[in-house]
């Protein structure tokens, strides 16, 4: 990823060289055919954003952000309780002009599963909330029952906070994270799998002049962030080996569009290698599609 828009909010004290921490890979909730119960708290936690930036408040599912993948089977039913842990003070900074109903909490939070197919009951309670409704939100110590069928094929969704008028500030402040339904077809398949199957969450988010994270100061303005951060961490790196490697990508931006390609390692003005798509949040895709600089992009 080019530098070009990192820097220009960040002072000289607090600036930073790209790409000098390994990329993390957040940890994997590997859900057994036989299991079909699963909780996941949300919580604040500490984390270092950059080997030269302070460290960070941050919200995530299971205190790390992205939070746990959740890998399941096409057609495991699974009820996830999501506990909302979070204390009642918000990491990141309300709009000026965020004008909320009386009693709406600052920290208030819901959970949607991205791209899921999910029946939603007739009634609408916190404890039968499949879909994540906006203004079904929870306090702290509330939880939402939320069940998916995962009556689809392999794909990669992902899930993220949902709640009324702070959807883009939870999201900013970390409340995401990746799930991935398998079936038979991918198995056969033979793709890379272990750890050459990696998931790349790109988030754009801003930074104050201090290095801390900041958000937007009004509700009508577009989050477009300053500097971009790859699974929680801002122009990470990735070691490689001389193989195929499988990348499930998701742009978690809150208004930014990404157009993706490799470039060469020591002439950025020189393409890449090329990269295949063979999916999207519906599935693999009914053939690849070759990308590289000059024939095409990828949009995520």
């Amino acid at each position: 990823w080019s530098s070009d828009v990192c820097s220009s909010d960040l002072s000289t004290a607090h600036a930073f060289t790209p790409f000098i921490d390994p990329l993390p890979i957040p940890p994997s909730i590997v859900v057994p055919a036989d299991q079909h119960e699963l909780t996941i708290h949300m919580r604040q936690f500490t984390a270092k954003i950059h080997s030269d930036l302070p460290e960070q408040q941050l919200f995530g599912y299971e205190g790390v952000s992205p939070g746990p993948t959740i890998e399941v089977n096409s057609g495991q039913k699974l009820t996830v309780h999501w506990v909302n842990e979070l204390p009642e003070t918000h990491v990141l900074p309300k709009p000026k002009d965020q004008m909320d109903e009386p009693g709406m909490p600052d920290v208030r939070t819901v959970v949607h599963l991205h791209g899921a197919v999910v029946e939603q009951p007739g009634t609408r309670d916190k404890l039968h909330d499949n879909d994540g409704w906006p203004d079904l939100w929870l306090k702290r110590g509330e939880e939402q029952i939320a069940e998916y069928p995962n009556a689809q094929n392999a794909r990669t969704l992902w899930d993220h906070d949902h709640a009324m008028g702070v959807t883009g500030r939870n999201v900013a402040a970390g409340l995401l994270g990746i799930y991935e339904i398998h079936d038979e077809l991918e198995r056969s398949l033979e793709l890379p799998s272990g750890k050459y199957d990696i998931p790349l969450v790109i988030q754009p988010k801003k930074l104050k002049a201090n290095g801390s994270i900041d958000y937007v100061d009004t509700i009508t303005r577009e989050h477009y962030g300053n500097a971009f951060f790859v699974n929680g961490m801002m122009y990470p790196y990735l070691e490689v080996e001389p193989r195929k490697y499988r990348f499930r990508i998701v742009n978690a931006s809150n208004a930014r569009s990404v157009a993706l390609k490799l470039l060469g390692a020591n002439n950025t003005s020189t393409a890449g290698p090329a990269f295949y798509q063979i999916g999207s949040d519906s599935g693999f895709l009914a053939d690849t599609v070759l990308l590289n600089d000059q024939i095409g992009r990828a949009h995520v």
